[in-house]
């Protein structure tokens, strides 16, 4: 690839949870990624996906809470998600660190852990909550560490970082991913998990 943007040519691609990224014209898209007909420079590119991809959700995630919409009652009468004396994900996941993976539809690699980043939103699994808990995180791009991890060569470590909400409460997502396995560990941090730590240092 050219250092100089400008001179590239780029084209949208989508996957199969319906998100999207740019990739060189000139190279084959990631493994479950698929040209959409748009190319261009990088800015057109960018701009035709924030014009479609309004709903930053995976479609499986979107059918889900549909799902849940429609038929409330068959949730709520589920057992805890997290099978931990009740406790909710979020005061689970925010002691300690957990094992998660990074989920990639219909394949898991570090090509697509590239393409979802450069999309902003990253499938995170955390798997060890009762049935296993999936985060679509968006990322905060000045708190992610990348510099360490090489995508080309499915090596190193990749530090991701991001902000959604959870059970009704605001949290932080950091997770670490081993490029080589695209497994690694994580955990949340609530705000006030964020004011007692400034508060220590």
């Amino acid at each position: 690839m050219s250092s100089d943007d400008d001179d590239v040519t780029y084209a949208v691609v989508v996957n199969d949870e319906e998100q999207y990224s740019i990739w060189p014209q000139w190279r084959t898209p990631p493994a479950g990624w698929r040209w959409v007909g748009t190319a261009g420079s990088k800015n057109e590119c960018l701009d035709y996906i924030e014009s479609v991809w309004t709903d930053l959700r995976p479609l499986s995630l979107r059918r889900r809470m549909e799902q849940r919409a429609l038929q409330p009652e068959s949730f709520e009468s589920l057992p805890p998600a997290i099978g931990d004396g009740g406790r909710t994900l979020v005061a689970l996941l925010s002691q300690g660190e957990h094992p998660l993976r990074f989920c990639g539809r219909p394949d898991a690699t570090a090509a697509a852990l590239k393409a979802a980043i450069d999309a902003g939103i990253v499938l995170i699994h955390f798997t060890d909550t009762c049935g296993g808990t999936e985060l679509a995180l968006p990322l905060d791009r000045s708190a992610c560490q990348l510099s360490s991890g090489n995508f080309d060569a499915a090596q190193g470590t990749v530090r991701l970082v991001g902000s959604l909400v959870l059970d009704g409460e605001a949290v932080t997502c950091c997770a670490d991913v081993d490029l080589s396995t695209l497994a690694g560990s994580g955990r949340l941090a609530t705000l006030s998990d964020r004011a007692d730590s400034h508060a220590t240092e």
